[in-house]
């Protein structure tokens, strides 16, 4: 399907804001953390702000060179490196000089000699960080950083503390996606700053009803697909608003039409369902498989039991009671506290509507869990 992001509207706001300062040649006041469970369009927001700062800026503002990386891509601190500053940066006790086209994308003179290819193995950071100030006074940079929650802790250090010394004099802004893991992964990275997130801490979930409908509607609409109201109904309530499965949806329903259609209706989605079905209930055994691991099973079960309708809230103290009986019937040995936070870590569960309430992080999987738990005790 055609892409559309919906339902990020408050995430979008936040960050054209801060690449309004970028093309502007100012850095934003702080650095952006976006975390949510797997599936809830992390990533798809990144790949949006990249092509948002990618475009061609207007008369009086900067261009911005965006960057979207993995984790896994900077793996250590010349790859840091290479990525922040391009390929033909050298940099060492002499600051390198900006000549041609610019630092970072064209030639340098280092101490009078004319460098063309990149060597980074031998830079520390102090030189980095100095030929970065220089490449962003030059280029604004926007780093986007995918599965941040597996950042290399050394990397991951140095990535912060350059953040907050380069936005001193240069235009540099960094945004971080990850699991709910990121801000316990970011917390063990000497350094002071990360936390200062302001506006820029943005926890994404489940999307709203009427964003979910646009997340399939409006990308058929685009392709010149009108969706029945039933259909969209369907799609909406079995996806439960949870964005990797309504993507899913719309990737199958949509290859069910003829090419001469242009209705999806719901006979299409019946076509679809099969296919949906089966990768979902993979999906589902590769979280259950992490909730077996976590020793905790019963506890998420009876967990599910008292968010029975999937999507409304619950205070904490009916979170802990349930779990605590559910560990009763687990071999973990951790406290109800603890297990709720290692399945809020897992996306099992998530922040409810109220201060300290709990929700489900995906309501269908909750039932999925219950299933395999109450046959676990049979068998």
């Amino acid at each position: 399907m055609p892409f559309f992001l919906a339902g990020r509207e408050h995430e979008q706001e936040v960050l054209v804001r801060m690449m309004g300062e970028l093309r502007r040649g100012k850095a934003p006041a702080h650095d952006a953390a976006i975390q949510g469970p797997r599936g809830v369009g992390k990533t798809a927001l990144l790949n949006w702000a990249k092509r948002e700062g990618m475009k061609t800026a207007i008369r009086g503002a900067r261009d911005i060179r965006a960057v979207l990386l993995p984790a896994f891509a900077l793996k250590t601190l010349p790859k840091l490196f290479r990525a922040t500053l391009g390929k033909n940066v050298v940099t060492g006790s002499t600051r390198a000089v900006e000549t041609g086209a610019g630092l970072g994308l064209g030639a340098t003179h280092m101490g009078g000699k004319r460098v063309t290819t990149a060597t980074y193995d031998g830079m520390d950071e102090a030189e980095w960080v100095e030929a970065l100030v220089q490449s962003c006074q030059n280029k604004p940079l926007m780093l986007l950083v995918d599965e941040a929650h597996t950042l290399d802790l050394e990397v991951g250090t140095a990535l912060l503390n350059a953040s907050q010394a380069v936005r001193d004099e240069a235009p540099f802004m960094l945004v971080l996606a990850g699991t709910p893991l990121l801000a316990r992964h970011l917390g063990r990275m000497d350094s002071s700053f990360w936390s200062r997130l302001d506006e820029g801490d943005m926890p994404v979930g489940l999307l709203r009803r009427l964003a979910a409908m646009d997340a399939i509607r409006k990308p058929l609409d685009t392709g010149g697909v009108q969706v029945d109201r039933d259909a969209l109904d369907d799609i909406v309530d079995d996806a439960g608003c949870y964005p990797y499965f309504l993507q899913m949806w719309g990737r199958h329903a949509l290859r069910t039409l003829d090419d001469d259609e242009t209705r999806l209706t719901l006979a299409h989605v019946e076509r679809a369902r099969p296919v949906v079905q089966q990768l979902r209930n993979r999906y589902y055994a590769e979280r259950w498989r992490e909730i077996v691991k976590l020793q905790v099973p019963q506890a998420a079960a009876a967990l599910a039991g008292v968010c029975s309708d999937g999507a409304r809230s619950i205070t904490r103290d009916m979170a802990i009671d349930s779990l605590t009986e559910g560990l009763a019937l687990d071999s973990a040995r951790m406290s109800a506290d603890d297990a709720l936070e290692n399945l809020r870590l897992l996306g099992y569960v998530a922040e409810g509507d109220s201060d300290g309430s709990i929700a489900a992080g995906i309501p269908s999987l909750m039932a999925y869990v219950r299933r395999r738990a109450a046959a676990s005790v049979q068998s």
